[in-house]
């Protein structure tokens, strides 16, 4: 079935009389939608990660983070760690018990008044401990395979398992009676979906990637122009979650489907 073929039990009009899905039912569905996709995954880097000792490793998904304190810093750790740290810690990244990824966090934490400064840098630990160079990390894989799931299933059936378990469907608002939606479409809602994040996401993928030397990276993190464009990301993100917030809760359709030019229903 396409885009263009059309519900014969379903009038083009008598869409609209359904109601619009609300904040749980569209809670549970993408609850859903995340485990069937990301908790196989999960399980697949936990057996990759003890096969290559480290060498593949993720931080996603259904994650449980269990930190103990390390007493003693291993040497020769590239680039350097934070000038005067006072923390170390040795991090793992589980799933039911399962290690994901683990990491030596190394910080440096100042209190001047009423502000708490952090700097850390975190390196990649292999499945004994010890400093591991040259890691594989798939974060990125999981996440494009949830956004590649989510619109493939909204494109051409209007519904993900996650939406056929709680009795959702997303409906083009122009065509409301055509099964799916179309495929740029189904695009921009997942991506405007999460279009409060953007800033935040510019910011620290600026940094990472353009910015090796810790000392350099130290001063940039805690000059005040980049604590005040944190904040003002932040304060974007924040406003954007709120909005789409309301607008569940006045059961009308969300920032994201008004630019996707879509609606979700009960059916």
């Amino acid at each position: 079935m396409t885009v263009d073929e059309v519900r014969p039990e379903v009038p083009k009009e008598g869409m609209w009389l359904r109601p619009r899905a609300g904040f749980w039912r569209r809670l549970g569905a993408l609850l859903c939608d995340a485990a069937l996709v990301l908790i196989p995954l999960q399980v697949a880097v936990a057996i990759l990660f003890s096969q290559t000792n480290g060498w593949v490793q993720g931080s996603f998904g259904f994650k449980t983070t269990i930190c103990s304190p390390v007493s003693q810093l291993p040497d020769g750790l590239q680039p350097a760690p934070p000038d005067g740290f006072n923390s170390i810690q040795d991090c793992r990244e589980t799933l039911f018990g399962l290690v994901n990824g683990r990491a030596l966090i190394v910080a440096k934490t100042t209190v001047n008044g009423l502000t708490k400064t952090s700097f850390f840098r975190s390196y990649p630990l292999d499945a004994e401990g010890r400093p591991r160079e040259g890691t594989f990390d798939v974060t990125w894989i999981a996440i494009l395979s949830l956004l590649a799931y989510m619109v493939c299933m909204e494109w051409r059936f209007g519904e993900t398992f996650g939406k056929l378990a709680t009795g959702i469907r997303v409906v083009d608002a122009e065509n409301p009676a055509s099964i799916g939606i179309p495929f740029g479409r189904a695009l921009l809602r997942q991506i405007a979906m999460y279009g409060g994040v953007l800033p935040f996401l510019a910011l620290e993928i600026g940094i990472v990637m353009f910015v090796s030397d810790a000392a350099q990276l130290q001063a940039i993190m805690t000059s005040p122009s980049y604590i005040l464009r944190m904040v003002v990301a932040g304060l974007v993100g924040l406003a954007w979650a709120i909005w789409i917030l309301v607008s569940l809760a006045r059961k009308r359709d969300p920032i994201y489907d008004r630019l996707a030019k879509t609606t979700v229903v009960i059916k």
